[in-house]
């Protein structure tokens, strides 16, 4: 016989179990009743209300909220640093014509900035392309 998993949803502050969902499997269905709802009762900032619906827009982000009894002063300054980086475009690259007849012959290289720190405190990676094997190195920097 199976153990049976289960998982707990509870309110933050008193503990109270709020929903429970069995599961045999690596899933847990959420079974509700047809009378039940789960709420937030914090109203939070507008920053926070931005990123919990995905980082929408200023005026769908409006749109949202107005179906709701919460007050936007959002600013049109107002700068999410995820929304900006999601919005960075690169100009294409183009085909080289460069021909290339042994390894290392030509070499190409990139410096990448990670908008986090990984794990291990890397906050840079040097990227090397071999042309003519196509075999990339990869270097952390800190």
């Amino acid at each position: 016989m199976a153990s049976s998993l289960h998982m707990s949803i509870k309110d933050l502050h008193t503990h109270t179990v709020k929903l429970r969902c069995d599961s045999q499997g690596d899933l847990y269905p959420l079974r509700l009743s047809q009378h039940q709802a789960l709420t937030a009762s914090s109203p939070g900032s507008a920053e926070l209300w931005h990123n919990r619906l995905g980082h929408p827009g200023s005026n769908s982000f409006r749109q949202v909220l107005s179906s709701f009894d919460f007050q936007c002063n959002k600013s049109a300054t107002h700068t999410c640093s995820h929304c900006q980086l999601g919005k960075h475009v690169r100009l294409p690259f183009y085909s080289s014509e460069t021909p290339v007849y042994f390894p290392f012959q030509l070499v190409h290289s990139d410096v990448w900035t990670s908008p986090v720190y990984s794990h291990s405190g890397f906050k840079y990676y040097v990227v090397l392309l071999d042309a003519y094997t196509h075999y990339i190195w990869t270097f952390p920097i800190r």
